[in-house]
């Protein structure tokens, strides 16, 4: 804009270089430039002003370099072109800086410049993004699942999806088809926005074409095979784009065939008609497919162009039933991706609105009660199969299939029955899932009851001193006693290695055990301590996890209670007590029994009984309390699923009944 005419030009603040080396505003009168600012723009202008850095990226055709605008002070980043010798390259380059150059959309990133290099080669200068592609976030654990909340939740990308849609139909208002959208070409910031890349292959409304000779068929002419045969022909990776021109004189950026296999929408592979919103319309459908299914919609390669031209499901639940897709996106991806352009979306803003009104909570609840209808179907012929067998696999399917109809229809009574019947009812047979935690429980257990062999092994070793004080005869017994808690402690505390491992353990200190309280009987008597001790073993190893025969238990520690009272009355061992005018008299073949320490040991061996039995006794009983209180709970959310007002004479009256005296 020129001055006035009675101003002076030169009139006004002055620019001069800062520490940085960009303008400032100064005082002096008459100058406008300082000298530094002039050259750095004019070495600018000869061919210096963007410093190239690290490559950012690399495709087919191009490559992006990080670079400082020298001229603006910013970074930037600039795509060029990796064969400068190739026409069909460079043309598109520079048709994607005008195309995209024109669109100022938010979604869009600004082109700042297009230019040509010392060496007369094309670049593109335009805004430097940070985040990640939606390809690389799909790749990621978790992206897009409903269960895991993050940063790539499937809310979030939903509403990115959103964004994109709009951005596309933002294009279309101005005649701009972009023709190769897919989840590598759309980039989500780190900081919430959204960003469409490559619009070198976008087709612009009323752009004219060259004339095509008749030498080469039309694509629509050729079989489905034939077709998928050409494209892929002319296909330099699985997810590269693609362009197929139907003869030589064409115009190669108005090509017959153009997009990526497996999001190019069937006309675009036919090639017959001028691009559409539609095409665009089909790409952002099999873009919503992959990011609630976590898989494609169409394989790589050529299989994707036979898949696209002949159709297939496009309901992620199908293809992901573990996702859980509500039918509401199921539909929505059905209808974006249809074979006929006409049965799908008006418009990029309607396929927005549609995923934009599933967020904000509308359900088409005609729809769920019907798909719930069928889900119960499928579960009550599973349910009915299970009254012959009791098959896991029919009983996962029918209350995976009740549970799905109860998520569809919450005021579906007999789904909720049913449920409920599948959770009360006991399966004839342990499914090998619950065996295997089974298994780890019991592993637990012996852990714990290895704990307990530690804590009975400190008390036994606070006895010891007492035996010494009472005075010891023969170190034999004490040696074997205490050597064989040491194996005890040892075996007990060994990692469970399975419940066969875990038995021939148990069978071994059951042994240890039973020669301990056979000494102890030889010790003191075999009517003090002895029967104590095989007591509190008999509390212990009956309820060790990998025991199961209680009687062959209460057997065997009986038995070494009463062996030393039955061999010294057979006259196999010499007597250790005798009754003699009222007087019951107790001898030891192995201690001294000095009078003091003679009537601590009793005393000693008591209290070491006691803390161990009482330890462990009040351990189990914490650990069945909460179990019960568990359970409890369990059937109290359980009996919430079906209203207490609710007769339960439906569908399932005479199965229930059936089910329940089973």
């Amino acid at each position: 804009m020129a001055p006035p005419p009675d101003a002076d030009p030169l009139d006004g603040p002055t620019l001069a270089a800062g520490a940085d080396g960009l303008p400032t505003a100064g005082d002096g009168a008459g100058q406008v430039w300082d000298p530094a600012i002039a050259h750095q723009l004019s070495t600018a202008e000869r061919g210096q002003r963007y410093q190239l850095g690290a490559l950012l990226g690399r495709g087919g055709m191009g490559e992006v370099v990080a670079a400082l605008d020298t001229r603006v002070g910013r970074e930037v980043a600039v795509k060029r072109l990796r064969d400068p010798g190739n026409p069909e390259a460079t043309a598109r380059l520079l048709r994607e800086g005008r195309v995209q150059g024109r669109l100022e959309h938010p979604a869009v990133p600004p082109v700042h410049d297009l230019d040509v290099d010392e060496d007369d080669q094309p670049f593109i200068a335009m805004k430097r993004l940070t985040g990640a592609t939606l390809a690389q976030i799909l790749q990621l654990p978790g992206a897009g699942d409903p269960a895991i909340a993050g940063q790539y939740a499937r809310p979030k990308l939903l509403r990115a999806f959103i964004d994109v849609c709009l951005a596309v139909e933002f294009a279309h208002t101005r005649g701009v088809i972009h023709r190769d959208l897919k989840p590598s070409n759309i980039i989500l910031g780190d900081f919430g926005e959204c960003y469409v890349l490559d619009w070198g292959v976008a087709y612009l409304a009323g752009e004219p074409k060259r004339p095509r000779s008749n030498a080469t068929p039309p694509l629509g002419s050729l079989s489905v095979a034939a077709r998928a045969a050409l494209a892929a022909s002319h296909l330099p990776g699985p997810e590269a784009s693609l362009m197929v021109t139907r003869d030589s004189s064409e115009d190669a950026l108005s090509g017959a065939v153009v997009g990526t296999p497996g999001y190019m929408a069937p006309e675009q592979l036919h090639g017959e008609t001028e691009p559409a919103a539609a095409v665009d319309i089909y790409s952002l459908g099999c873009v919503l497919f992959e990011l609630l299914s976590g898989e494609p919609l169409h394989p790589r390669g050529q299989a994707a162009m036979t898949s696209t031209l002949e159709g297939c499901d496009a309901r992620p639940s199908a293809r992901s039933p573990g996702r859980e897709v509500p039918p509401e996106l199921d539909a929505i991806c059905v209808r974006a991706t249809s074979m006929a352009p006409a049965d799908r979306f008006p418009s990029a803003r309607a396929l927005a609105d549609a995923v934009s009104a599933h967020l904000d909570g509308d359900r088409d609840h005609a729809m769920r009660a019907e798909l719930a209808r069928v889900e119960l179907d499928l579960a009550q012929r599973a349910l009915e199969g299970l009254q012959a067998a009791d098959d896991p696999e029919r009983r996962k399917l029918a209350m995976r299939a009740a549970a799905r109809a109860l998520a569809l229809d919450p005021t579906l009574t007999d789904a909720a029955e049913l449920v409920s019947l599948l959770m009360l009812r006991r399966p004839d047979h342990v499914p090998p899932e619950v065996q295997r935690r089974l298994d780890e429980l019991d592993a637990e257990g012996a852990r714990a009851h290895g704990a307990l062999v530690r804590v009975a092994f400190v008390g036994y070793l606070l006895m010891l001193p007492l035996l010494l004080w009472a005075g010891v005869r023969s170190w034999l017994p004490i040696v074997l006693a205490y050597g064989g808690l040491i194996v005890h402690v040892v075996v007990a505390s060994l990692p469970p290695r399975g419940r066969e491992t875990g038995r021939r353990r148990l069978l071994v200190n059951v042994g240890i055990n039973v020669g301990i309280i056979f000494l102890l009987g030889r010790m003191v008597g075999p009517f003090v301590v002895a029967p104590a001790l095989a007591a509190t073993m008999l509390l212990i190893y009956a309820t060790h996890p990998y025991a199961t025969r209680l009687l062959l238990l209460w057997g065997v520690f009986l038995g070494a209670a009463l062996l030393p009272w039955v061999l010294e009355l057979a006259g196999v061992l010499p007597s250790t007590q005798h009754v003699e005018g009222g007087l019951f008299t107790m001898t030891s073949s192995f201690l001294d029994l000095r009078p003091v320490p003679a009537q601590l040991l009793p005393i000693g061996f008591t209290v070491v009984l006691l803390t161990v039995a009482g330890y462990h006794a009040y351990r189990l009983t914490r650990r069945n309390r909460e179990a019960q209180v568990h359970l409890e709970l369990q059937a109290w959310q359980l009996s919430q699923l079906v209203p207490s007002a609710s007769p339960r004479s439906g569908v399932f009256t005479s199965l229930v009944r059936t089910m329940v005296r089973k």
